[in-house]
């Protein structure tokens, strides 16, 4: 009987290697009846669908038409049954899927185990939605690229993987900031004990340079820079190097042997001839390079950075209201009191005279230079805006407020125009590079009173405002608002008024200028119909601290950074001015005429001879009017190195070591 069975299954091979023999293309007629093989060797039920997915795992993918014509074929020769209500198709004799298992290789039959494995985890995902682990997918990769997944086994697959790669990055993201809480850890520890020791040095060399300046001048400047060295953002640091500096300057003179001359330190920081007249006003240019400002006999002058007089302007009869020097600083614009204002070269020549419409409280900016120096806008007398080139030639007038204009400003990239007014709006104008003209961008409506300023942000995306409803805002330039800050009117402050508000220090900062009458509140003319004398008080908004000074207020107040609502925390300081860059502070003391330096957190530097200090825009220099002189004092401990080391106007300085002995 045995051996009846084994003489059928040969004759079974036999017919098969006949039947595929007789195939145009033999090798893709096996393909197609391995497809019915399990991996077990025993026959299967399966789709064309399924076939075709399964040549392309072989690498010989074969057309449906192709398949089916084939399929039909083995049918006739009853090697396949035909398909049944599933249209699944098999092999008529487990012998012959014994006989068509021997020519499978062995490759293929690690495929077809890859294969049946991930259709059977399908088959589990279906039941009870279980996905592959991550050793199965290791499993798979190695025959991924060969399987040509498709449908529902490959959206298994790819799911699979999707959950194991975020179960991967969970864990190390656990990890990292495991890891990084570590660190920041060993970093605290470490930075404690660095500040710690580094305070405690820091305070010994503070104190050795201290003690070093009464016998050395020289040697204490010395200790000073090694502690600035040591911590150049430290506030002890920059005290003692300011003041081991000043100590030197104060020496006033020494002998030069190479030049057989006394030299004053001082004249080669600042040069300055005092006048017979007082300085009403100084500030620097744009680019630092020029001061400008004018005296009590309306005098307009121009200086070098040395103190050297470049410019002098006087009109008789005639009472300056503001100066403002070109960012080309090439051109000076000057206006008067009787609305009348003239353009200078700083070679003394007169260009033009315009009209310009002053008001009574602030004039600072009813005249703006463009930024590329080519244009001049003016509050004209019309309730518009007057643009004049530099030759003095009326370019364009805008025209679109009902009443008088208060404040021009241009936007830093020379496209937009701002101009404030007393029907409580602000126009933005913009430049049309095809027509060369300004033409209405947009309108702000925002106030309740007359708007008194209106400046532009550094990176020009926003415009700031102030009114006299003592309000200011922030808009964008399509005239949308985007911030209001109300003052609180329960304070002497924030009674009056406000008449401007500007970016300040990179735009860290907001300056907020308010404005009072000791006469009346409300009105802006006397009962003669005269102007009324305006006092005038800032605040400096930055982080949610406040700090208010006073040009000539007779309570002169500043707001220490506490709750800006307790009224205990005024102090009768004048703060004048602020610049990050240095990261200082400069302060006036009510009726006092020397400034106060301070640094950010408020400890004192340095007092300085002179009054209305102002930064220079790098921040190493600060500028005080003294009467009728003016003062430029280094501040920034890169600038008081520099004059020492490299430009060594104390010529070469002698640091002995036998002038100081470290045990006493």
């Amino acid at each position: 009987m045995l051996d009846k069975i084994g003489d059928v299954s040969d004759l079974l091979g036999s017919f098969l290697e006949e039947q595929i023999g007789e195939l145009e293309d033999p090798d893709t007629g096996l393909m197609v009846l391995k497809a019915f093989v399990s991996v077990k060797g025993t026959k299967r039920q399966i789709t064309e669908e399924e076939i075709i997915n399964f040549s392309k795992t072989f690498g010989k993918p074969i057309n449906p038409e192709r398949l089916t014509e084939l399929v039909q074929r083995f049918v006739k020769l009853r090697i396949l049954r035909d398909k049944d209500e599933n249209n699944r198709y098999e092999l008529r004799h487990d012998s012959l899927a014994a006989k068509i298992f021997e020519k499978i290789t062995l490759v293929e039959k690690e495929l077809l185990e890859v294969r049946q494995f991930i259709e059977n985890s399908y088959h589990a995902y279906e039941k009870r939605k279980l996905l592959l682990s991550e050793k199965d997918l290791r499993y798979i990769k190695v025959y991924e690229d060969m399987l040509f997944l498709e449908g529902n086994l490959k959206a298994f697959l790819d799911q699979s993987k999707k959950v194991i790669e975020s179960k991967r990055r969970a864990f190390n993201l656990i990890l990292r900031i495991s890891i990084a809480g570590f660190i920041l850890f060993l970093a605290g520890i470490g930075i404690y004990y660095f500040q710690s020791t580094s305070e405690a040095r820091q305070m010994r060399q503070a104190a050795k340079s201290l003690m070093q300046s009464g016998l050395s001048t020289e040697l204490s400047f010395q200790t000073a820079v090694e502690l600035y060295n040591m911590d150049t953002t430290s506030s002890i640091a920059h005290h003692v190097l300011i003041n081991s500096f000043y100590e030197l300057l104060n020496e006033n003179t020494y002998y030069d042997s190479s030049t057989n001359a006394i030299v004053d330190p001082y004249k080669k920081i600042f040069d300055f001839q005092p006048y017979e007249t007082e300085i009403v006003s100084a500030k620097f240019s744009d680019n630092g390079e020029w001061i400008y400002g004018w005296h009590v006999d309306n005098t307009v002058r121009v200086w070098d950075i040395k103190g050297k007089e470049v410019l002098s302007l006087n009109e008789d009869m005639k009472s300056v209201v503001t100066v403002s020097l070109a960012r080309d600083n090439k051109h000076i614009a000057v206006v008067y009191n009787d609305s009348i204002g003239s353009v200078w070269n700083l070679n003394s020549q007169k260009i033009f005279d315009f009209p310009v419409r002053i008001n009574p409280v602030l004039n600072e900016k009813v005249i703006d230079f463009s930024p590329d120096g080519k244009l001049l806008a003016v509050a004209g007398t019309s309730q518009d805006v007057v643009l004049y080139n530099l030759n003095g030639e009326e370019i364009q007038h805008l025209s679109g407020h009902v009443a008088d204009i208060n404040y021009l400003s241009f936007s830093h990239d020379n496209r937009f125009i701002a101009s404030a007014s007393d029907d409580s709006s602000v126009i933005i104008w913009n430049y049309d590079k095809y027509s060369s003209t300004f033409g209405q961008y947009g309108k702000i409506n925002g106030h309740n009173g007359k708007v008194r300023s209106c400046n532009f942000a550094k990176n020009d995306k926003c415009l700031l405002t102030a009114s006299d409803d003592s309000t200011l805002a922030i808009w964008n330039l399509n005239g949308e608002w985007v911030y209001k800050f109300y003052f609180n009117w329960e304070f002497d402050l924030f009674r009056g008024k406000i008449c401007n508000a500007e970016f300040s220090g990179g735009d860290r900062v907001i300056r907020v200028t308010g404005y009072n009458s000791p006469i009346n509140k409300l009105n802006e003319l006397d009962e003669m119909g005269m102007p009324v004398r305006f006092t005038f008080e800032q605040v400096l908004i930055t982080d949610g601290n406040f700090y208010i000074r006073s040009w000539a207020s007779e309570f002169n107040k500043f707001l220490s950074p506490f709750p800006w609502d307790e009224i205990s925390n005024y102090r009768k300081i004048q703060f004048t001015d602020y610049s990050y860059l240095s990261n200082s502070l400069a302060e006036v003391n009510a009726g006092e005429e020397y400034t106060l330096l301070r640094s950010a957190d408020l400890l004192p530097l340095k007092t300085f001879n002179g009054i209305k200090p102002v930064f220079s825009p790098d921040g190493n220099d600060l500028l005080c009017i003294r009467c009728n002189e003016l003062k430029l004092y280094p501040v920034s401990g890169l600038k008081i190195k520099r004059l020492a080391e490299k430009d060594q106007i104390f010529g070469k300085l002698n640091y002995k070591g036998s002038h100081w002995e470290p045990g006493l």
